[in-house]
């Protein structure tokens, strides 16, 4: 029935989730009542999201009209919707090797988590925890770990969305889960000044968001110079008409019009405004993702140029990835750890004289070991395997920064 489920709209991996999902009502009765039991949302839908609700509503009629051959018993539309929101508003998506994306419900722990946009706990896939190299790969597992401490009766909260997008575009994906956030960083409208979303006007001033919930009260943006002022309708037409072509520049993996575009229309944006940021990324794991990055030993194969360009791009995305991210996080030990083979690279192109310069480029490369291992170790466990590699590299640079 896959072309069926495929013509409601939904991705593969969903629609198989769906009809999979729906046949636990006969055979695993609890696990189908703890899925019935998750937060839904349904009346956010209804009230704010009236159009997308009555899509749902259609596509689980015709679930149910589809099914009506396969599932044991009667199954009615309503009990197809719930599913839907249930998954849409609790599912996490992991990937795996054959499938591009797989979904997965945890009722008993991780559905019952928060969203924050400035949360006290990260997951992760627990495969990459990678304890033992002979380790086989694990079911869908989550490993969810404290970030910072969390007080007694204090909840627990993860991130929903990612974090390295500004207000309007993390309200977006919420208001798919059926709510919006509420939390301090999505209440201030500078973002605690990280110019994730900030335009450089003309005159040498700042257009910023006006006020918190922006994308709805659809305020005019002033610049804080001159006065000049653009309505919401035009920053949000200019983001929406960049960021697709940003899309369209990676999904063509074409270099040359990343290059293009921070050099043209994306020069006019803050340093750590998200699409320059998400495009100085792209150029920096492009590169590793060419030579076949692999741990520490991609420095041997980094021309000087090379590691040099990687070094400028990745310390261009580390900028707003401080500001908006938490201190630990999975994606900053990623980036420190290849920006840290990209230093090395730099070091060994260096001459060792004037020792002064060559130590300086040495210490940079020990400084992202250390904000990777620091952030490994949290969102990863202190004893998996990319936490101890990276704190076998930072022995050995400081056994070489010794006199």
């Amino acid at each position: 029935h896959l072309p069926e489920l495929r013509a409601l709209g939904w991705p593969e991996p969903l629609a198989i989730w769906m009809a999979k999902t729906a046949a636990l009502k006969w055979s695993d009765p609890m696990a189908w009542s703890l899925i019935m039991s998750l937060e839904q949302h349904e009346h956010f839908y209804e009230r704010e999201r009236p159009e997308h609700w009555h899509a749902m509503k259609l596509q689980a009629f015709q679930f149910t009209e589809t099914m009506k051959s396969v599932l044991p018993g009667s199954f009615i539309p309503e009990e197809a919707l719930a599913l839907q929101l249930a998954t849409r508003c609790n599912s996490f998506t992991h990937k795996r090797p054959v499938f591009e994306h797989v979904f997965a419900l945890y009722p008993h722990t991780a559905a019952m988590m928060e969203h924050s946009c400035e949360p006290n706990c990260t997951w992760v896939d627990a495969n990459e925890l990678a304890l033992m190299p002979e380790q086989v790969m694990l079911p869908l597992t989550l490993a969810v770990r404290a970030i910072r401490p969390i007080r007694s009766g204090q909840a627990v909260s993860i991130a929903y969305v990612a974090l390295d997008i500004p207000t309007h575009r993390r309200q977006a994906a919420l208001s798919q889960m059926g709510f919006r956030c509420r939390c301090w960083r999505c209440l201030d409208p500078t973002e605690y000044a990280s110019g994730i979303f900030e335009v450089n006007c003309s005159c040498g001033g700042k257009q910023m968001p006006p006020e918190p919930d922006y994308d709805v009260t659809e305020a005019e943006w002033i610049c804080n110079a001159c006065g000049a002022s653009r309505t919401w309708k035009a920053v949000r037409e200019e983001d929406d008409n960049l960021h697709a072509a940003v899309e369209a520049a990676f999904i063509g993996d074409s270099e040359k019009e990343v290059e293009l575009l921070l050099s043209g229309p994306l020069a006019k944006f803050s340093k750590q405004h998200y699409l320059r940021y998400l495009c100085h990324k792209y150029l920096a794991d492009r590169t590793l993702r060419i030579l076949g990055a692999a741990g520490m030993e991609v420095s041997g194969r980094l021309t000087a140029t090379s590691a040099s360009a990687v070094v400028a791009h990745h310390d261009a995305a580390l900028q707003l990835m401080r500001s908006v991210l938490p201190e630990f996080d999975p994606m900053k030990t990623s980036v420190c750890r290849w920006q840290a083979a990209a230093l090395l690279a730099v070091c060994r192109c260096t001459p060792t004289e004037p020792w002064r310069r060559y130590n300086l480029a040495l210490r940079r490369v020990w400084a992202a070991l250390r904000e990777a291992e620091a952030s490994a170790a949290a969102c990863y466990g202190q004893d998996a395997s990319c936490t101890n590699a990276l704190r076998e590299h930072i022995a050995q640079f400081k056994a070489a920064l010794e006199p």
